[in-house]
């Protein structure tokens, strides 16, 4: 069946070649988010608020109870697929994806139904600098300006792409951020886990019962004999915590100096023997309010209670949650199909 936003791209391209633009389809491009990135610096100057340095201490975990002892009821997670369709001259266009989710666990029946999503956003992704969109909107395809924070970008093909997935990044997590302002509104009772840190997310309130977690790690915020200590924490253990550094990374639009300011731990949810470093290991995020901290070790056991099930046969199962396993499986049934969107421009 032949959808409409691609209809319109391929009589965009059409138009655009009958007028002497260079027009290719790309039929053979990973997505985006397969590419490799630049491996993330070492980030220094982490603010101890635990002690004076980084320790490592049992949360005093029991295995009995499973998600019944967790003190979790929401849980939250968004996808985006992008991926480059074809070039007009060295500008890129990039089809994009997106939508998120928050799924709510019966306290009663201990079963997770949907709270609310997003829909899907569905769009073209361009350099509106280089290509004239408003071409494609005439024909009635939904574009996404990529050099909106970017407007003296040159044009140059691989720069361009970038800034076609940082555009991605951007709009999956202005999706986040409206769930989470529709979750804070409801004022619902229970804590709500979010994919992802926190520190990206500008809108949220310093007492607000919200923890980030993180399952992949680019940025490293520990080197030495610190690293060692952390990469060696046993299953069960948690580190005491720090705040993140200013600025650490761009914050989607802008935010203020205290929501620069994290509080952060890591917690190792499974037993790491003979496995990689960082099998079973989550980096907590929480907002910076010194009571939500003195639950430290509350919110790490609720973590190592929401291992099981196992998110199987997803590969990364050893540090992905059930309910966000959850949750991003519900999206990607609900999402059209992504998987040979190249076809569409035949």
């Amino acid at each position: 069946m032949r959808r409409p936003l691609f209809t319109g791209v391929r009589e965009f391209l059409a138009q655009q070649a009958r007028a002497g633009r260079d027009c290719r389809v790309v039929r053979g491009a990973e997505p985006e988010e397969a590419l490799a990135t630049e491996p993330a610096l070492y980030t220094p100057a982490v603010h101890h608020v635990e002690g004076d340095r980084l320790q490592t201490r049992p949360v005093g975990f029991r295995a009995s109870g499973g998600a019944a002892r967790s003190g979790f009821r929401f849980f939250l997670d968004g996808v985006q697929y992008s991926h480059l369709i074809a070039y007009v001259d060295n500008a890129p266009l990039v089809y994009h994806l997106s939508a998120a989710a928050i799924l709510q666990r019966d306290p009663d029946r201990r079963e997770l139904r949907v709270w609310h999503w997003t829909g899907a956003q569905e769009c073209i992704l361009a350099p509106k600098a280089y290509v004239d969109c408003r071409l494609l909107e005439a024909l009635g395809v939904p574009v996404e300006d990529t050099m909106d924070q970017t407007p003296d970008a040159p044009e140059e093909a691989v720069a361009l792409r970038a800034l076609a997935h940082s555009k991605s990044q951007r709009l999956r997590r202005h999706a986040e951020v409206g769930l989470i302002k529709q979750w804070q509104a409801a004022g619902e009772e229970g804590w709500l886990m979010v994919d992802g840190p926190l520190m990206l997310l500008p809108t949220l309130r310093a007492r607000d019962h919200i923890v980030g977690v993180v399952k992949s790690f680019g940025a490293q915020f520990f080197a030495g004999a610190e690293q060692l200590l952390l990469l060696s924490l046993p299953e069960g253990h948690r580190t005491t915590a720090f705040q993140l550094p200013r600025g650490t990374r761009p914050m989607e639009g802008g935010g203020t100096e205290e929501a620069r300011r994290w509080f952060s731990w890591y917690v190792r949810i499974r037993d790491a023997r003979e496995r990689e470093v960082d099998f079973g290991l989550l980096r907590v995020e929480i907002p910076p309010d010194p009571e939500i901290l003195g639950a430290a070790d509350e919110i790490s056991r609720w973590l190592i209670a929401e291992r099981a099930p196992l998110s199987t046969p997803d590969p990364r199962w050893g540090n992905l949650l059930y309910p966000i396993h959850a949750c991003e499986q519900y999206l990607r049934s609900m999402l059209p199909e992504r998987n040979r969107v190249h076809l569409h421009l035949r």
